[in-house]
Parts: C-alpha cells; structure tokens; sequence
C-alpha cells in the first residue's frame, strides 16, 4: 500500500495549480533543497512551514497535514496548540483511517465534539 502523506498531497496540489517546484520556492523564499524536503515522503516541515506551505498553495493545513477532504479549501484554524496537537496525532497515527474518521478525530481534537457519541 502506497500512502499519501504531505509531500504527496503537496505535489500534487502543485501539479494540480500548475505550478513549478522552482516557482513553488520562489513563493516560499526557500531553497530548492527544501522544496525537495516539503515535496518528499521523508518528514513532515514544523508548524510554521506547513501554515506558511498552505498559505503558497492557498488550502489548508489540515488537509495537507491529515488528507482531510472536506477540509481542502482555506480555514481558520481554532487556535495553534489544538492544531499542532491534533495535526501531529492525524499525521502519525491515521495511515489506514478513511477520509469521515480524520474529519471526526479532527473535530474532536479541534472542538471537542463527537458527533458519533453525543
């Protein structure tokens, strides 16, 4: 099985806006050595870079982060602790989870709310 993480769903953000990995550097100000990293399988960026990658490709974080569908277009994000906390426990552990269980763990995680349970 093939996973779809972050540097997948960068790529193919870029693919998909027709956007150059070179270009891609140019609006992040980064080196072509980091784009490499971003668009790569091998590690996730900090918190900073991924708002700051979501902000060049104008999604959101979570779905670059989680894969998180409906979470696709740019949001606001409650606030940055939940996020990183929720962001890092999606990313690590959600590998085999379908699109309708990282939304639910998100808005848990985000909101506090179980809509399965309550």
């Amino acid at each position: 099985m093939v996973t779809k993480g972050f540097g997948y769903r960068v790529r193919e953000i870029l693919e998909e806006k027709n956007i150059s990995k070179e270009e891609f550097g140019e609006r992040m100000k980064t080196s072509p050595r980091s784009v490499r990293r971003y668009t790569s399988e091998q590690k996730i960026p900090a918190e900073k870079t991924v708002k700051r990658i979501a902000d060049a490709l104008e999604v959101d974080a979570d779905y670059l982060l989680a894969g998180l569908t409906s979470n696709r277009k740019k949001k606001t994000v409650v606030n940055d602790d939940s996020y990183k906390i929720a962001a890092s426990i999606i990313s690590e552990y959600s590998n085999t989870w379908d699109d309708k269980q990282k939304n639910n763990l998100m808005k848990i995680l985000l909101t506090g709310e179980d809509k399965n349970h309550g």
